[in-house]
């Protein structure tokens, strides 16, 4: 519970127009288990939520003991007017769940549901991640997805590369948390001192990891969240668009974690001095930002700025190959 708030707090910089929080519990009745979801939307900023009585619906009482999990959504509105009914989560029949992203492609139910977050979840219920994912795949369809199916009675994560989502384990590998800022997550494991589990099943050297993209993570409910977890990568990739590395306008960027997305990154965002008030900077992969900072602390101009890209980029790659960067699922 205190991890959620946190991460609630911290994330309001990334949508301050609304809040959304889905809580499963574990409930035992007569030899069966059920697992109840209920869920909050409320539009205000989640560090105004939180000191309001609603956040009660976060606590432990006698009537609601601890919960199985929290899955939690601050909005930034890009489709859709703001209000009550365009906040995340969406539910249906079988699926409840939060998107992180726009998907600007019109396909099945976009005309029927007041945002795209809404018609891609419906579009899920009905026909499946799979199908959903064939259908809304385009150059600038972005999402992290993250989702409850009470038939199949799991916690599902998926991504394309447009979104960051970002994981790690706490109380030897039975507790997973995430966040799309890796730095809320180093932030839990330094300050408040909890024990993790390092990477993926305990096979990666880095506390922080990431879900790879067109990887469907699924977790029994009731599961452990490490031991019982399982990946599935059968899914279609999406549609690419080729940008100039020096290009300045245009919308649906691919941030993907490159060296070539570096280069038209520090276009975009740095020589325009965007920096960390802005949101396009943080969907940018820490690895890539790592090396836009240093490049930028150089002051450095035309060929010599040029070459000294080349010179960081190589650097970053290797590293990635020694897997001193972020490890992916």
């Amino acid at each position: 519970t205190h991890t959620c708030s946190f991460l609630l707090e911290v994330n309001v910089w990334r949508g301050e127009h609304s809040t959304g929080i889905i809580r499963v519990d574990e409930v035992k009745e007569k030899g069966k288990t059920k697992f109840p979801v209920r869920y909050q939307k409320i539009v205000q900023p989640s560090s105004v939520y939180l000191r309001t009585e609603a956040a009660n619906f976060l606590e432990t009482t006698a009537k609601d003991p601890d919960p199985l999990c929290f899955l939690g959504h601050t909005r930034h509105a890009t489709k859709g007017e703001i209000n009550k009914s365009n906040t995340h989560p969406f539910s249906f029949s079988r699926v409840t769940g939060m998107h992180n992203g726009t998907v600007n492609k019109t396909f099945k139910g976009t005309d029927k549901y007041g945002t795209d977050s809404e018609a891609l979840y419906a579009l899920i219920n009905d026909v499946g991640l799979k199908k959903a994912v064939e259908e809304v795949n385009d150059f600038d369809s972005a999402y992290a997805l993250q989702w409850i199916d009470r038939q199949a009675r799991t916690l599902n994560f998926f991504r394309n590369d447009q979104r960051p989502l970002n994981f790690t384990y706490l109380f030897n590998g039975s507790t997973l948390v995430w966040s799309s800022d890796s730095r809320h997550l180093e932030f839990i494991l330094d300050i408040l001192n909890h024990t993790s589990l390092q990477g993926w099943k305990g096979e990666k050297e880095d506390c922080v990891f990431t879900l790879s993209p067109h990887n469907h993570l699924v977790i029994p409910l009731g599961g452990h969240a490490s031991k019982d977890a399982e990946l599935y990568d059968d899914f279609p990739k999406q549609k690419k668009t080729y940008y100039s590395p020096y290009s300045y306008g245009g919308h649906g960027y691919d941030w993907g974690d490159s060296v070539e997305t570096g280069r038209m990154a520090y276009d975009h965002v740095i020589r325009r001095r965007r920096w960390y008030d802005d949101r396009e900077w943080y969907e940018i992969p820490l690895g890539i930002r790592q090396l836009l900072i240093k490049l930028d602390k150089m002051n450095l101009n035309g060929t010599a700025q040029e070459n000294k890209y080349i010179e960081l980029a190589k650097e970053y790659e290797e590293n990635k190959k020694k897997s001193l960067d972020l490890p992916k699922l």
